[in-house]
């Protein structure tokens, strides 16, 4: 049985970020990529993930802004915002 994910079960801090931005997932959801897109919508950066429960995403040479990450599950995709500010 599939068990669905929201984007308030996801968390992501600290808010805004300046050079690590953590991703936090229930652990009983398996994660298998994470995509980073700027605030102009590019795919910036993408990871293949085999596990997760914390993940620190290094974003210390992003410009400041909003970006987006999808997160994709075995349930399928759950987007969250963030921002930096340097």
């Amino acid at each position: 049985m599939f068990e669905a994910i929201s984007a308030l079960s996801l968390k992501v801090y600290p808010v805004p970020a300046k050079y690590i931005v953590n991703i936090v997932v229930p652990s009983n959801i398996k994660v298998e990529a994470i995509e980073v897109y700027n605030g102009l919508g590019a795919l910036i950066e993408t990871n293949q993930i085999d596990k997760l429960s914390i993940y620190s995403l290094n974003i210390e040479d992003y410009v400041s802004g909003y970006y987006l990450l999808r997160i994709k599950t075995e349930n399928g995709w759950v987007t969250k915002r963030f921002s930096i500010m340097k």
